[in-house]
């Protein structure tokens, strides 16, 4: 099947996210996959001139070798608000021009923009129609005032008719059912085991970190931009580093973000270099070794109307490679894992380090390591490539029986 993939993030640079995976392994399993994105770092990419024209390139893979993604991006004006305005055009004019050039069987759409246009024109051409969540989308705006006009956005796109929502966990199939979503199926994160396993040499690792085999290492795993970097908790685990009597336990935060220069300021202040690891941002393939290194990991987010449904693909991560996992107390993460699967709660950031020490005091580390591990056994990422793949065969199916019953 062909499949035409809208989102609004640069998938060249971002990521690793959820539909790298998922649609590197569709390409894998022999579907022709398109993505059109849209150039979300024109500030920083080193680009010129007012106008940056449309880019298009084949094979593109990211993860898995012999995997063929085709990308295109539709041109914009590189100027603030501009830039969006353009984009709502070029992404239309192109959206058209997929459709009749590309002619694709099914579209799927991850954002909000583009993906509100690509459903009108799936409608117009009979098309069928995937909305696919990872995120509550419209929170992750940075203008706070634009969120009410995200949400309106996405809940038109749903309530337009014949779009069918994918959810990634149970508290955001809910959340899309609000919105409108008049059909929804849960499609869970998956796990590459290929990379996350355990015979994995560490020695590297630990000689660039610091990391001693007697070390407790505390990990956080992710990026802090815009609203993440208020909510994250990192600044407070970092301040709370120094509080800590225990020499040999240490936080390890894998990442870059807003916060980047705040968490080197408290490191040099409080004279935590050799406890306060910052490695910056790091190539996908080195984060298994990163995690066979760490001792608990974690997930520090405050309890926001941001963070309330979310359940990132990076617990997935931590559980792959047998780690307990501390978590704030977020709804969605109780709903999806309860309380049985390796995962300890806490109700704040703040209280992650005391929740640490009675856990490693208590001698609960490996019990809960070797949960987790268990709760995820199975999710690879062929076996979510071969759902979706059923599923959007079958609204395939259904659509080309509607049209020849009508």
């Amino acid at each position: 099947m062909k499949i035409l993939i809208v989102e609004e993030t640069d998938w060249l640079l971002k990521g690793p996210h959820n539909h790298h995976h998922f649609t590197e392994k569709l390409s894998l399993r022999g579907h022709d996959v398109r993505v059109m994105d849209f150039n979300l770092l024109w500030r920083t990419d080193g680009s010129k001139g007012l106008w940056i024209k449309k880019q298009y390139r084949e094979n593109v893979a990211k993860l898995y070798e012999g995997a063929r993604v085709s990308w295109v991006r539709p041109g914009i004006i590189r100027l603030p608000v501009l830039d969006y305005i353009s984009h709502i055009f070029s992404s239309r004019r192109e959206i058209f021009r997929q459709i009749k050039e590309y002619r694709p069987d099914i579209i799927i759409g991850f954002s909000i923009l583009n993906t509100h246009l690509a459903s009108r024109a799936a409608r117009q051409h009979n098309i069928p129609f995937v909305y696919y969540w990872i995120d509550v989308v419209h929170a992750l705006i940075p203008f706070k005032p634009f969120h009410a006009i995200g949400k309106l956005v996405e809940k038109m796109t749903f309530r337009q008719g014949k779009v069918i929502g994918f959810a990634t966990n149970k508290k955001l199939r809910d959340y899309i059912k609000s919105l409108g979503a008049a059909e929804t199926h849960i499609v869970r994160f998956g796990i590459d085991f290929t990379k996350f396993k355990h015979d994995i040499d560490t020695a590297q690792v630990r000689q660039t970190y610091g990391i001693e085999d007697s070390d407790i290492v505390l990990t956080f795993v992710g990026f802090y931009y815009g609203r993440l970097a208020n909510v994250c908790g990192l600044k407070e685990l970092a301040l709370g580093l120094k509080d800590v009597r225990n020499p040999h336990l240490k936080l390890m935060i894998i990442g870059e973000g807003t916060l980047d220069d705040e968490l080197r300021e408290i490191q040099r202040k409080y004279n935590l270099e050799g406890r306060l690891i910052l490695t910056g941002k790091r190539p996908y393939q080195e984060i298994p070794a990163l995690l066979k290194v760490s001792s608990i990991c974690l997930l520090s987010f405050r309890r926001t109307g941001l963070t309330e449904e979310i359940v990132p693909l990076k617990i997935f991560d931590y559980m792959a490679m047998g780690k307990p996992v501390i978590s704030v107390r977020l709804p969605g993460m109780v709903d999806e894992f309860g309380e049985d699967a390796g995962i300890v709660y806490v109700d704040k950031p703040e209280d992650i380090y005391d929740k640490a020490e009675a856990l490693i005091r208590d001698g609960k580390l490996t019990e809960l390591g070797a949960r987790s591990r268990q709760f995820i056994a199975g999710r690879s990422w062929d076996n979510v490539a071969e759902q979706i793949e059923g599923m959007l065969d079958d609204l395939i199916r259904k659509r080309k029986e509607t049209a020849v019953s009508g």
